[in-house]
């Protein structure tokens, strides 16, 4: 296929690189990650995955010397999403309709004329835990939690 269809300039064909010397430790590059082992975060576990890399070939005399094992593998985070989440859901608000405890004298602070009455409106608010539905009032605090620390 003709390079005209691609976009921007090729990626390099080459790459500079250091030769090992007769002498060296050889090292091979890393493997793949490892597969996460857990799928969610917990107060007390979060997934970890690792990848490892070998030694080649051992240092001759006088040649570099092979990395220390722990330096042969690397280890990180992985799906550190909480297991359970949790999450207010609210249906739409309802009509605006006066607050009799929030009534003011009949006419306003500043011209002695009529004025509108406060109002309130509300709408129903209830704790959900994902894929489980609604969460015991008891338990509200679980979202009060998840809503602090987002």
């Amino acid at each position: 296929m003709p390079d005209t269809h691609c976009v921007d300039n090729p990626p390099p064909t080459k790459e500079a690189c250091n030769v090992a010397c007769s002498a060296d430790c050889v090292v091979g590059s890393w493997s793949s990650w490892s597969s996460c082992s857990h799928s969610c975060a917990t107060k007390t576990a979060e997934g970890k995955q690792s990848r490892t890399r070998t030694v080649l070939a051992i240092p001759g005399k006088d040649g570099k010397a092979c990395p220390a094992t722990p330096a042969l593998e690397e280890w990180r985070v992985c799906n550190d999403h909480p297991c359970t989440v949790f999450y207010w859901e609210t249906s739409e608000w309802g009509f605006c309709t006066e607050d009799a405890s929030a009534k003011f004298n009949e006419t306003s602070l500043w011209n002695g004329t009529s004025s509108c009455s406060v109002g309130v409106q509300s709408r129903n608010v209830s704790c959900m835990k994902m894929n489980a539905g609604p969460v015991i009032s008891k338990r509200y605090d679980l979202c009060y939690e998840v809503v602090l620390m987002s």
